[in-house]
């Protein structure tokens, strides 16, 4: 029985990481970044990440009137929290019961509800430097594989990102544009 709970213990922090590398589309970063996630605080059931990028802003093909295209960069970054949605210790109970397996999986998957802030430098030719504040309500997928002492993480992640403008979180941003969806990929490096 002792060998159950600390195989559960094991398996309970199985997607947790340190460090993450992640591409983002859309999102909180307005069209493409590369981000450096990291994750201070990890619990049974939740973890919280801290995260910081640089991505790329396209311009208009066409140059304004001063002859300037309005491409950039921003720098996005952020914060949230993230809960556990499955259960992977009852599927470990049912592993154990139904096949006399004790071995934890080679490959698992958590899913997580995520909940956050986001915030996004950028500068551009024409417009100059602005700020931009966003909501993050998403969805994690974190898939591990490996190895018990050489653990690999690998997730996906897609968000909603309503625009904070006027104090309220709002659909629409200041042009009138429909806040983004955005999607990452990303896997660990620590």
């Amino acid at each position: 029985m002792s060998y159950m709970t600390s195989s559960e213990a094991q398996l309970s922090y199985k997607t947790r990481y340190k460090t993450a590398l992640f591409v983002e589309l859309l999102g909180i970063s307005p069209f493409s970044s590369i981000n450096l996630e990291f994750c201070p605080i990890k619990n049974e059931k939740s973890f919280f990440t801290i995260r910081a990028g640089s991505g790329y802003l396209p311009g208009s093909k066409k140059p304004n009137v001063d002859g300037k295209k309005d491409n950039g960069i921003s720098i996005p970054v952020g914060i949230s929290y993230n809960i556990i949605l499955n259960n992977l210790k009852k599927q470990f109970k049912y592993r154990i019961s139904m096949r006399c397996n004790p071995r934890p999986p080679r490959i698992s998957i958590e899913s997580f509800g995520e909940i956050g802030l986001g915030l996004t430098y950028s500068f551009t030719n024409v417009t100059g430097y602005k700020q931009y504040t966003f909501g993050i309500i998403g969805i994690r997928n974190q898939i591990s594989f490996g190895r018990e002492y050489k653990k690999h993480v690998l997730f996906l992640k897609t968000q909603f990102n309503p625009f904070y403008h006027n104090n309220t979180l709002t659909v629409f941003t200041s042009s009138g544009s429909v806040s983004g969806f955005g999607g990452s990929i990303g896997f660990s490096i620590k």
